[in-house]
């Protein structure tokens, strides 16, 4: 007869193998990551509200363009951040 705990890998208890930078690649950087995406599509979305919105302004339109586009470098930049991340903590 197997008891749950045997038949489980991973019982919901914590694991003293688990490391300050499992919890880091496990856990922080894919919650960060997350977040960043959301807010970034966000952005985009205001900034594509904005230009709609403009009604043929071009200082409108510039701020809207400036929107989406620092949106996208927003993004860009915050997903090099988690490689770089990602990477220096898996080589240790």
């Amino acid at each position: 007869m197997k008891y749950i705990a045997q038949i489980i890998d991973n019982p919901g208890l914590p694991n003293p193998a688990n490391t300050d930078a499992s919890l880091i690649s496990d856990v922080i950087i894919p919650t960060a990551a997350g977040i960043i995406a959301v807010v970034s599509v966000i952005f985009v979305i205001i900034g594509g509200l904005r230009y709609v919105a403009s009604a043929g302004a071009p200082d409108q339109i510039q701020q809207a363009k400036y929107t989406i586009l620092y949106a996208c470098i927003g993004l860009l930049v915050a997903l090099l951040a988690v490689t770089v991340v990602r990477f220096v903590v898996n080589s240790l």
